[in-house]
């Protein structure tokens, strides 16, 4: 901590008697104020006093040997509370380090989730001619069948990349956006739900599927839209 310094400069401190002359003793008579106290040479030729007198170096010494150990205890405290506040410092920056490593895992693990879901989707591009005709000619359809392994491969994407990302959203409760998060994966869910029970009902065709996953689709995106707006 830096040494004690006095506010005032010694050469404009005025004596009792305002002789513009350095101080050369200091009255304790604490009936007197402050500048009262201060005499001069002239000052003290004229001076007479019961009250003790002090040497004005004396003085000067005498206030910064006081202000020395005042600093030196204070020195002690700050030190203290600078060592806690760094300490939780260091946890915040651990904190950080942590949330930023558990947001970037989140978004590893959604990358992984849309890479995920294009590939179930490349699958069906390519399809065999002759099983094709099979079905024309059994009168089977097998985009329906298609349709239905594909929901079931959505549905089952969903349940694993829902548990790992739900894990670790858990610690961002307090945040505005966990929110908003978990009510897209609610959102999700009521949709893979409503896929799963459109695609076990025997009596939808393959056209009335896509429509209904469609229109789904579009109420939910509506519905995050308007949430995210908010």
């Amino acid at each position: 901590m830096n040494q004690p310094k006095m506010i005032e400069n010694e050469k404009d401190l005025d004596c009792q008697g305002k002789h513009k002359l350095p101080i050369s003793m200091v009255v304790l008579d604490p009936k007197l104020r402050s500048n009262q106290r201060l005499l001069c040479q002239q000052c003290i030729d004229d001076y007479e006093t019961d009250a003790k007198t002090i040497g004005f170096k004396k003085v000067i010494q005498m206030l910064e040997d006081n202000r020395k150990k005042l600093l030196e205890t204070l020195e002690v405290i700050i030190k203290q509370n600078i060592q806690n506040v760094e300490l939780f410092q260091t946890q915040v920056y651990n904190l950080k380090s942590n949330l930023i490593q558990q947001l970037d895992h989140m978004i590893g693990n959604t990358k992984d989730w849309i890479s995920n879901l294009q590939s179930a989707g490349s699958k069906y591009r390519e399809y065999s001619f002759y099983e094709e005709l099979d079905s024309i000619v059994m009168n089977q359809s097998s985009a329906y069948k298609d349709q239905i392994n594909l929901s079931n491969q959505i549905n089952m994407l969903y349940d694993t990349w829902n548990t790992k990302i739900n894990s670790k959203l858990e610690i961002f409760k307090s945040f505005q956006e966990y929110k908003k998060c978990k009510d897209i994966l609610n959102n999700l869910t009521q949709q893979s739900q409503r896929v799963e029970q459109i695609s076990s009902n025997p009596t939808i065709n393959h056209q009335q599927f896509s429509g209904l996953i469609i229109l789904k689709s579009k109420q939910v995106r509506i519905y995050l839209q308007f949430n995210q707006a908010t």
